[in-house]
């Protein structure tokens, strides 16, 4: 997890979950770098054989991986989901 120069206490919630998780490492960038930075390190940094982002607001279901974990078994390289798709099945509309 990548927090990009977090000004609040969200390292603080955080860390109590990462506490149980041995498996999960924290990453702080000291100021704010941008979306792109922080998912690039995030992935640089990353140690598993497959590689997930997702917004933390979790706006596609975790479950979807199910999905993109089908195309990495047939040999794809970086299977990538989109709500902006028109074959993509939106069942909550989310307004920007």
């Amino acid at each position: 997890m990548v927090l990009d120069g977090c000004r609040d206490r969200t390292i603080d919630a955080i860390r109590i979950v990462a506490e149980d998780r041995s498996n999960m490492v924290v990453l702080e960038n000291e100021v704010n770098r941008g979306k792109g930075f922080s998912v690039r390190r995030g992935i640089l940094e990353s140690g598993g054989q497959f590689v997930l982002f997702s917004d933390a607001d979790l706006s596609t279901p975790i479950e979807e991986i199910e999905k993109l974990l089908a195309f990495l078994q047939e040999g794809y390289d970086v299977p990538i989901a989109s709500r902006g798709l028109s074959s993509s099945d939106v069942q909550v509309c989310q307004l920007l």
